[in-house]
């Protein structure tokens, strides 16, 4: 699961509003030197210094660039008096200092660092920087302000460049809910001749928590560009599309529900897909991963009989709140003991919870909480169970959960086959070797691995075959 942040949802990313989840994905500090350093040879060094001075001041690019020099040579002090007052203030220096340098463990040393992009998002500019590191690729994405002041600074794995496949046929596609703006997608399909010429079966793929892409990129892994081309080469199409918190996100600055988020678009996906001439009405299904596995009963109960089955991975089974909690007690033990700086992170965090926990109907619907994100979409989660409205649908299921996952865990799995073990209608699949992103491994999971280039485990897109081809 991703942080959100809803005053300029997500890409004005606090790094203090969920510090411990993006504390492993942190860039550790290193020496090494820019292009950026060099003196420009027809310039003196004063000269040189002042035009140096104006650009970071000024220049988007140069004051990303700035940050990481300062965070890279230890100037701590230096980088977090660039933050603007919110960024200042929901993040000190020590905590900085203690969340930088703790990555490079799981990293290793930063070998280069790449050209950058930007792009404008609401009134700010969010430059994109390649970090590549010793263990894995990294990306770090400022986001500046009209006064050249830090209002977001965020670091994650990379993601893989995109490959497609010349012998699967795909269309690019936009759709929306009556009253929404579009969202882009694609629609795969299997190769011609190899599966007939259909209708086909097929998946619309719904995402977990985040701004996530088409392929739901995370790190070194494209989940759904993986599932949908192993699925294709067995028949089966799909629509992926990019989700709404990254195509509009200025469509999340006041109050707004789950369903705003995630179920209203599924459904609307669902519909778009029984109308192609080549998709098999009768056999659609929903496959939802992390959240979008939480949210897929939801919405196969209001699509009714047009979803065929929902598939769920990586489902959890309790409040999201909580299992914050949890997410974020393994990752500040995985090292050992914490420091008093984690544990009065930690601290503050369970007290984020509790806050969450006391939301009512007199609570104001924009006022902010955990992961600042509102009280009317804290309150749209409070009320839904993924388990009960599962046992209410009628239509089958296929659940898969990597015990590698320390993300969504035993307490979350065990409840779903305490409440679907004996039911003929629900097909549990379990791989002890795959992690959240149903990625192989050994050892303990952790989003260090995430960095690394890797692919859907193929017996997860058998199974999930294998079940389409059953129902």
């Amino acid at each position: 699961m991703h942080s959100h942040d809803t005053e300029t949802h997500p890409i004005k990313t606090l790094l203090a509003t969920a510090l411990l989840a993006c504390a492993t994905v942190m860039l550790p500090v290193t020496t090494f030197a820019t292009p950026s350093n060099a003196t420009p040879s027809n310039t003196t060094p004063a000269s040189a210094a002042n035009v140096a001075t104006h650009a970071t001041q000024t220049d988007p690019v140069a004051i990303a660039n700035a940050l990481l020099d300062d965070m890279d040579a230890g100037h701590f002090d230096a980088a977090h008096a660039r933050f603007d007052a919110k960024m200042a203030a929901a993040l000190d220096v020590a905590k900085l200092k203690d969340v930088w340098v703790s990555v490079g463990q799981q990293f290793g040393k930063l070998h280069t660092r790449g050209a950058a992009s930007s792009q404008s998002v609401q009134g700010m500019t969010v430059v994109s920087i390649a970090l590549h590191c010793e263990r894995g690729e990294l990306l770090a994405q400022v986001a500046t302000d009209a006064d050249g002041k830090i209002a977001g600074f965020f670091i994650k794995p990379a993601p893989p460049p995109a490959t497609s496949r010349a012998d699967l046929p795909s269309r690019e596609i936009h759709f929306a809910p009556a009253g929404r703006s579009k969202l882009p997608g694609t629609v795969l399909l299997p190769a011609a001749g190899k599966a007939g010429k259909g209708p086909f079966p097929a998946m619309v793929f719904v995402h977990g928590s985040g701004p996530n892409d088409r392929d739901e990129s995370v790190g070194g892994t494209r989940v759904f560009l993986d599932l949908a081309q192993g699925l294709a080469e067995r028949g089966i199409a799909s629509l992926r599309y990019d989700k709404r918190t990254k195509v509009h996100p200025d469509e999340f600055r006041g109050a707004f529900t789950i369903d705003d988020e995630t179920t209203d678009d599924a459904i609307a996906a669902v519909a778009f897909l029984r109308k192609q001439p080549d998709i098999d009405p009768q056999r659609i299904y929903v496959v939802g991963h992390s959240q979008g596995a939480m949210m897929a009963p939801r919405i196969a109960q209001k699509v009714g009989t047009e979803v065929k089955g929902i598939v769920l991975l990586a489902a959890p089974s309790r409040h999201l709140e909580d299992i914050l909690v949890d997410q974020n007690e393994y990752m500040a033990h995985a090292n050992g003991k914490p420091d008093a700086a984690t544990e009065k992170q930690l601290i503050a965090l369970k007290d984020a919870v509790a806050a969450v926990k006391k939301i009512d109907a007199h609570t104001p619907a924009m006022q902010k909480f955990l992961l600042d994100l509102p009280a009317s979409y804290w309150r749209s989660l409070s009320g839904y169970d993924d388990v009960a409205v599962a046992r209410a649908i009628k239509q089958p299921m296929l659940i898969l959960q990597g015990q590698r996952d320390f993300q969504v865990t035993a307490p979350d799995w065990q409840r779903w086959h305490a409440a679907f073990d004996h039911d003929p209608r629900v097909t549990f699949k379990d791989y002890p070797a795959l992690n959240h992103l149903f990625v192989a491994g050994t050892g303990p999971g952790s989003i260090a691995e995430y960095s690394k280039p890797a692919h859907v485990d193929a017996k997860v897109v058998a199974d999930i075959a294998d079940w389409i081809a059953a129902h």
